[in-house]
């Protein structure tokens, strides 16, 4: 299980979106290995349930590389909006460091 599979737990615990709306196929696995991504996604949201996730303590709050990755991107995310530059965001990694960068400042503009 790789970033995909770190992201769509933070995708649940964000949007509150079960495992079966946050994980598909993503590169093209089967239906077993779908199954066992949206099951790691239901542990790990279960588990890792952020509720005050604050721009201080966000690296702290994540563990693995994967998740670490995802705390860099809401933090470039966040800053970029806070210096006024626009923010491209492509693909679903990406996404949900942006959905963690309104987390940690909900000022951050959404649209």
């Amino acid at each position: 299980m790789g970033n995909t599979s770190t992201t769509a737990a933070l995708v649940c615990v964000f949007t509150g979106a079960p495992p079966p709306v946050a994980v598909g196929r993503g590169t093209g696995v089967g239906t077993r290995g779908r199954d066992r991504k949206r099951a790691v996604a239901a542990q790990s949201s279960q588990a890792a349930q952020v509720p005050h996730l604050t721009r201080a303590r966000h690296g702290s709050a994540v563990d693995g590389p994967a998740l670490a990755g995802l705390a860099g991107l809401a933090g470039a995310t966040g800053d970029a909006v806070g210096l006024g530059l626009p923010v491209v965001l492509d693909g679903y990694v990406v996404g949900a460091g942006a959905l963690a960068a309104v987390r940690v400042d909900p000022t951050v503009p959404r649209d």
